[in-house]
This record gives C-alpha cells, sequence and structure tokens, in this order.
C-alpha cells in the first residue's frame, strides 16, 4: 500500500497482514461458520438514501474459536437499491480488523477458517489481516458487488489482549447507481508543505485524468485545509496524522494529506490508510492518504505533476480496495480478472525485483503497479473502475 519512485533503494512494504501479523493466528484451523441470519435484532438499513453512517459501540470479548477477541456480530438488513458497504472499527492498536465479513449466503472473511482456505485471513479476495484502522468494503472487484441487498454480517475483531476493552463500529453505505460518479477530497497541506496553486491544479487534473479516462470516477469538489507542524512526516506518526479532526470536512470525502517527504524513508511516494482503509469516516486511524511532494520532483527541483497524479490516483485505489496488480517480487498478485499479472519471465535481469519497465508489457503501465516507471501510469481495467465507482465515497 506504499508507492515508490524508480529507481528505488531501500524499501518498506507495509502489506495488509502487518510486521505483526501472524501472532497466535498460523495454523490455526477453527470452527468454520455458517452465514447467520437477519432477524427482529438486526439493524435496519433498507429505508436509507444516498450516503449514511452507523455508530455501533461493543465491548471485546475472547473468542477461543478464532483465538481473537471480538466483538458481536452485527447484522443489518440492506435494501435492493445497495451500491456501495464500508465498516471500520474505532480503536486503537495495530492489529485492528474483523473476525466475519459477508452478505446473504456468502462469506468473505472468516477467522474461523484454516489458514490459506477460502474465506480465512489473508486469502482472496480480501488478503485481510488486522492492521491500524481496520476497514473493509464492498465491492473490491466484481465478485463483492453488493447487488440486491440482504443481509449484511460483520464482527470486529483485535489480534492484541483488548478484552473487557470497548470499540465503535462504524458502518457506511450507500444506496442508488450514481453511474461513474465523482470522488471529493479533503485536501491537506501539512507543515506549510512547498506545493503552488499551479502544481496543485495540475496534479488533481491529472488524477482526474486516469481515472475518468479508465471509465472511472472524476475527482470531484476540492475542501483545501492547511495544517501547522512539520511538513517532514515520520512512519510512526501517520496514524497521528490521520487521525486530525478537519472542521467542516464532509466524510464521504476522503483526506489526501500533502507533505514534503518522511523523514524516516525520505524518497517514497505515498501511502494510504489500508487496503480498503476507513471509508466515509474520517479521524481515526487509518482514515485517508499520504503523498510526499519531494520523492516526485525532478533533478532541477520541479515537481513532476503526472507523476504525482497518478501517486494520488493509485493511494486513493489502495483506500477504496485495490491491491497493486504485482508486488516487487512478483510473488503476489491481485484477484481482479480483468488485469494482467507481471510473469516471472519478466525479470529480464533476475534480481528478483519487477520494474515498470520490466512489465511494461503487462501491467507496468497500470495505475496500481507497485512502483513508478519512466513513462505514465495511467491505464485502468473496468473492474478497478467499477470498485472506484461504487465505493461508498464516489457520488
Amino acid at each position: 500500500m506504499i508507492r515508490f519512485a524508480q529507481p528505488f533503494a531501500t524499501i518498506l512494504i507495509l502489506s495488509a497482514c502487518g510486521e505483526n501479523g501472524r501472532g497466535g493466528k498460523s495454523g490455526w484451523d477453527g470452527m468454520p461458520r455458517e452465514p447467520p441470519a437477519c432477524d427482529v435484532e438486526s439493524i435496519d438499513r433498507s429505508q436509507t438514501d444516498g450516503f449514511a453512517v452507523e455508530a455501533v459501540d461493543f465491548t471485546f470479548e475472547y473468542d477461543p474459536n478464532t483465538l481473537l477477541r471480538v466483538g458481536p456480530i452485527f447484522t443489518f438488513g440492506l435494501g435492493a437499491d445497495i451500491s456501495g458497504i464500508a465498516a471500520a472499527v474505532d480503536s486503537p492498536g495495530d492489529s485492528v480488523g474483523f473476525a466475519l465479513w459477508g452478505l446473504d449466503d456468502q462469506i468473505w472473511i472468516d477467522a474461523a477458517r484454516r489458514d490459506e482456505t477460502d474465506g480465512a485471513w489473508w486469502s482472496e479476495p480480501y488478503y485481510h489481516w488486522g492492521m491500524e484502522g481496520g476497514g473493509i468494503a464492498m465491492p473490491i472487484g466484481a465478485s463483492t458487488v453488493p447487488d440486491g441487498g440482504g443481509c449484511l454480517f460483520v464482527q470486529p475483531a483485535v489480534l492484541e489482549n483488548r478484552g473487557g476493552e470497548t470499540g465503535t463500529l462504524h458502518l457506511v453505505t450507500k444506496h442508488g447507481d450514481v453511474g461513474a460518479g465523482q470522488i471529493d477530497i479533503n485536501l491537506v497541506v501539512v507543515g506549510g508543505a512547498g506545493l503552488s496553486q499551479a502544481e496543485l491544479d495540475a496534479t488533481l487534473d491529472r488524477m482526474d485524468q486516469v481515472w475518468v479516462g479508465g471509465g472511472g470516477p472524476a475527482v470531484g469538489d476540492i475542501a483545501l485545509y492547511e495544517l501547522d507542524g512539520s511538513s517532514l512526516l515520520y512512519y510512526a506518526d501517520s496514524n497521528a496524522l490521520r487521525r486530525t479532526a478537519l472542521p467542516g470536512a464532509h466524510p464521504q470525502a476522503v483526506n489526501l494529506f500533502i507533505i514534503d517527504d518522511y523523514a524516516d524513508e525520505p524518497g517514497t511516494l505515498g501511502e494510504a490508510g489500508g487496503i480498503p482503509g476507513p471509508l466515509g469516516v474520517l479521524g481515526i486511524d487509518g482514515a485517508g492518504v499520504i503523498v510526499a511532494l519531494d520523492g516526485h520532483r525532478l533533478a532541477n527541483g520541479t515537481l513532476d505533476v503526472t507523476t504525482m497524479g497518478e501517486t494520488m490516483a493509485h493511494e486513493v485505489g489502495h483506500q477504496v480496495g485495490l491491491f497493486h496488480t504485482t508486488e516487487d517480487d512478483g510473488s503476489t498478485t491481485e484477484s481482479l480478472a480483468d488485469t494482467p499479472d507481471c510473469p516471472r519471465s519478466a525479470d529480464t535481469n533476475r534480481d528478483g525485483e519487477y520494474t515498470a519497465e520490466e512489465c511494461a508489457d503487462y501491467d507496468g503501465r497500470n495505475f496500481m503497479f507497485w512502483v513508478a516507471g519512466n513513462f505514465t501510469q495511467d491505464r485502468v481495467s473496468t473492474e478497478q473502475a467499477l470498485v472506484l465507482s461504487q465505493s461508498v465515497v464516489s457520488r
């Protein structure tokens, strides 16, 4: 979920599993669960119009079937015109996620299942694991479009020993067809980061060109904010920045923070708050994307507005649920049917790292390729456009 410049040297990869990842769950073989049904205790969202957010408080308790601290299984009745769904767990810690997630008879995540089987944590299509700012969404591909509504079930969870502590589940829904739609941006310039108005306009234009050119949403309304403090950010402080309250900010917009650079990983282009990150909820862990200016500067100091606009499109793509088409070592590719994968044969120098240039004839020109190249990366597949347009943040 981090985008790197080209050429690159030191690489810090943050995956959906995180460094503290497999913890007590590795090799677990619990008892898979059946989809729960909606009943009189379910929360009825069938009459909701447009964009809506529901917040429910809960208490974590230990569950021996998943080896996790979990909240209750919440069920929500959704109307037939539902087009996008997202959920987020507002609870401190770096191992927050979901033990159960599905719609009607389809379970996409069940933490009780054997590792590496369908629906288990870290399996397709969500590759889900606990992290800071636990987020989840539908759709993240054609197989997870919530057509027709029904009974949504969701269970928040945490890997840490947090039994008896409380959290808040945020459920975000969008009803109705908006077509390609548009995604509004709360653009936050941090610490006087060196971005001129002309450069800002050009990067937003490029971001719009990438999405619209692939059949996706337009860049919508831009609300501009300025934050005091340093424009150099340490990775450990990323979520403190994302938790910043923005007066008057609309929760359906995506927060996009602009910094000069990362103090501990200079030259990194940007990072998202998750894949997906929290959507439709602001001021919590993971709520927003961060893009750094210095990694986009040419040798003469000029800002490469084309590449920066592509990075902005890329990081928001992660935030709504899009993965890298091919990861850096070629071992992992995302599960969308219409995005090409870069084959192992493309690693022509056999250094174990797949550059955009090596993968140019495959997915190296896609806007979700893992690293920038020496050419434009503006290809968007039909399924990628669908995920962007049906996200709860597209209106």
